[in-house]
């Protein structure tokens, strides 16, 4: 059973009412990957210029896969909050674009 949406004096409903539950770890994970991604590319140029270009290049990969991989971490992690609370449509939808994300690596490192 849903709860009521609470509605302000103009009609709208309010901020908190929106709310999706785990806005809060949603926030974090995304500012860790921004701030994890940002902190590799930063790494990478003071190695290139220390003339360390191997591990720039790792660094560069490394921050380009975390920049990567927290849209993903995000839209996991969204699916199964809003699938705890009772939302199994878009949990559905959440499996299904994760597992084709999943299949097209697969069939890309099979090619590759």
């Amino acid at each position: 059973m849903t709860e009521p949406i609470a509605l302000d004096a103009a009609g709208f409903a309010s901020e908190r009412a929106r709310e999706v539950p785990g806005t809060a770890w949603l926030a974090r994970l995304l500012r860790a990957g921004a701030v994890a991604s940002g902190a590799l590319f930063l790494s990478s140029v003071a190695l290139d210029a220390n003339a360390r270009p191997a591990e720039a290049d790792l660094a560069r990969k490394l921050a380009a896969s975390a920049l990567l991989a927290t849209p993903v971490a995000r839209l996991v992690v969204a699916g199964a909050f809003l699938g705890a609370k009772g939302e199994r449509r878009y949990a559905a939808c959440a499996v299904a674009v994760v597992g084709l994300l999943a299949l097209a690596l697969a069939l890309g490192l099979r090619e590759g």
